[in-house]
């Protein structure tokens, strides 16, 4: 088996001095100030949220509100027959074939 990597660094054998005179050595970059324009939806994301939460807050305050029906089993087949009762009446009524005679 391989013997795993163990840094020097982390051990202490590195002097940071050493370190700290590189990093002055380096030369600066002198970088040019730009403007950027941003989008609405980025300058505004505060007041975009806000309006957001308020619509949701709104919309669950209706919903709290609206009464839900509630049917039990017994209730929804009641409802299922006389939609299928009506439904049978109606289809007789279209294929009559006395409704010229009456």
């Amino acid at each position: 088996m391989p013997k795993a990597f163990i840094s020097k660094r982390n051990q202490g054998e590195y002097d940071s001095e050493d370190e700290d005179e590189d990093e002055d050595d380096k030369p600066k970059i002198d970088r040019p100030e730009v403007e950027i324009e941003l989008p609405d939806f980025i300058v505004l994301a505060e007041e975009i949220a806000e309006r957001e939460a308020e619509r949701e807050a709104e919309r669950i305050r209706i919903l709290n509100k609206t009464p839900v029906p509630v049917l039990n089993p017994r209730q929804l087949a009641k409802i299922l027959k006389k939609k299928q009762k009506k439904e049978q009446k109606r289809l007789m009524e279209a294929n009559n074939p006395y409704e010229d005679i009456q």
